[in-house]
């Protein structure tokens, strides 16, 4: 059987941060190469309201997805 090397990048509402940090880990898990936006992980364990929070000022302070 042919090794297949495929590289996953998750990308996604950060209101799903935690649930994305589990499936690349799973991913990694199963020998993938998985990736997420890197401002994703602190918005683990944050409040939607504080999340909101940390999305405008991405949005507005760093333009958080033209550096991704």
């Amino acid at each position: 059987m042919a090794e297949c090397n495929l590289d996953i990048t998750i990308y996604g509402s950060i209101q799903f941060a935690e649930e994305q940090i589990g499936i690349v880990e799973e991913l990694k898990k199963l020998g993938f190469e998985a990736y997420m936006a890197s401002f994703a992980a602190p918005m683990t364990g944050k409040t939607n309201e504080e999340k909101e929070k940390m999305k405008l000022h991405q949005k507005n302070n760093i333009d958080a997805i033209r550096n991704y």
